[in-house]
């Protein structure tokens, strides 16, 4: 029976030291700081080599982004170089259509007696061929600034040349909607209607286009830009956490 209660106080005693020397004035041993040191490092460089990770995917992604936009965009370009090339030779060819039949009408009047003179009768052809000619000039300036290298934009002045010469064509083709200079409505065919400026149509599909393509670049410019000045900040940052590291250890020396 005393062997038993001396046994049970020592057991009590032995953990009655333990729980005070755990206590308030516990104090962890070197190795147990040491570990969670390590651990707390460890934490920390995994967040940084994870976001250095996240961070180049996203401007690698971006930048790729941006190479195959700028390559797709050049495609567009040069198909519509090609198209407005095809309409300068179009207009010459719309352009034929109302000088033959002036041609024709003052010979018809001419045949009869003869009160148009060459110099008038060269004046009347221009006047019913100005809508053409005017559509030659417009499709030339577009041909022009779709061939700039490097491309162009809405301020060059090929572009606004082409876009003063719109109001010009489409008043004159209102004014001239019938092929036929003499006035003479017996002359005038049925189906001598003038076609619409195909000048005016491509203009504003190459305006079309290119607006796409600029708010296009635009907004890829903006993501290559965050992603660039996300890297600032985290190396900032890093830089940062670097410089308070080493103070913290110069002075614990």
């Amino acid at each position: 029976g005393n062997r038993n209660l001396t046994c049970l106080s020592t057991t009590m005693s032995t953990s009655d030291g333990v729980k005070q020397r755990r206590g308030k004035g516990y104090v962890p041993s070197n190795n147990q700081n040491s570990n969670n040191k390590s651990g707390s490092s460890h934490k920390r460089n995994t967040h940084r080599f994870s976001a250095d990770d996240h961070l180049t995917r996203a401007e690698a992604t971006v930048r790729q982004n941006k190479i195959s936009a700028e390559a797709l965009y050049a495609q567009w370009r040069q198909h519509l170089q090609r198209i407005s090339y095809m309409l300068v030779f179009a207009s010459f060819h719309m352009a034929q259509t109302p000088m033959t039949e002036c041609m024709k009408d003052i010979k018809g009047v001419n045949a009869e007696e003869e009160t148009i003179s060459g110099r008038q009768a060269i004046g009347m052809v221009l006047y019913e061929s100005m809508s053409e000619i005017v559509g030659i000039c417009l499709c030339a300036c577009l041909a022009f600034f779709l061939s700039m290298k490097p491309h162009g934009d809405f301020s060059s002045p090929a572009y606004m040349c082409a876009s003063a010469l719109i109001p010009l064509q489409v008043g004159l083709y209102r004014q001239t909607k019938r092929i036929g200079c003499t006035g003479d409505m017996e002359l005038l065919r049925e189906d001598s209607g003038r076609a619409f400026p195909i000048g005016v149509v491509f203009h504003v599909i190459a305006t079309g286009a290119y607006w796409f393509m600029d708010r296009g670049m635009q907004k890829i410019d903006l993501n290559v830009k965050l992603v660039e000045d996300l890297r600032k900040e985290l190396n900032a940052s890093q830089a940062k956490n670097e410089k308070t590291k080493n103070s913290l250890k110069s002075r614990g020396k």
